[in-house]
């Protein structure tokens, strides 16, 4: 993982200096809701039907060229999902209340990203966004209300998981309003074997799964 890290912090690099109107720098910041899941089937010694977490994302770009631009972005993520069905605990011993468990991950998002859009002062002005990026993992945790709080520590989860992103907005002078969705492309869970609670992803097939929606400036 780490030598795809370098292999798109190099491509990056090369593409910056290729891009024609790459003298123009300008920086700013974003945040907003998520709204994330992740794919493939979850276990807890039986299946949980998975549903929408709302989270939170925030943080800082650069923005490198104006009409044909490479955006450059550190975000914070709050991502996850809510998981109902027949809940186990220590020993794999059933819970009957309340059924239902959620799933926290905290993300630094890296992603690279082109952005095509014409810049026009006094106009509400579009913009569409496409790249790779990364998703480094620093905390992870499980929450079985009136239960327990299971932290997921490294035997569940990846400390990083290649992602794709694309979405578009539009500013109005130096204000924005972005969608976009997040796909990982590589799993962020590892081989887990047993039914206790902080085993909740046994399979090694989950990619993150995130919407979002965020207002910024850019300056």
């Amino acid at each position: 993982m780490a030598k795809r890290l370098c292999v798109l912090i190099l491509s990056s690099l090369v593409v910056t200096a290729a891009w024609p109107s790459a003298q123009t720098v300008r920086g700013g910041i974003k945040g907003g809701l998520n709204f994330s899941t992740v794919t493939g089937e979850v276990y807890d010694a039986s299946r949980l039907a998975k549903s929408l977490r709302l989270g939170w994302t925030g943080g800082g770009f650069l923005l490198l060229g104006q009409r044909r631009s490479l955006q450059l972005e550190g975000l914070y993520s709050i991502e996850g999902f809510t998981g109902k069905g027949n809940l186990h605990g220590y020993g794999g011993i059933p819970i009957e209340t309340p059924g239902e468990t959620t799933v926290a991950f905290d993300v630094l998002q890296i992603p690279v990203l082109f952005r095509v859009g014409q810049e026009s002062k006094g106009r509400a002005n579009p913009y569409l966004i496409a790249g790779p990026g990364v998703g480094i993992l620093f905390r992870g945790h499980r929450v079985i209300p009136g239960y327990a709080d299971f932290p997921l520590v490294n035997q569940q989860l990846k400390k990083m998981d290649v992602r794709a992103v694309m979405g578009g907005g539009v500013t109005l002078s130096n204000f924005l309003i972005e969608a976009r969705y997040t796909q990982g492309l590589t799993s962020d869970t590892v081989q887990v074997d047993g039914a206790s609670p902080s085993d909740l992803l046994r399979k090694t097939s989950h990619r993150a799964q995130v919407i979002s929606i965020m207002m910024g400036a850019q300056f």
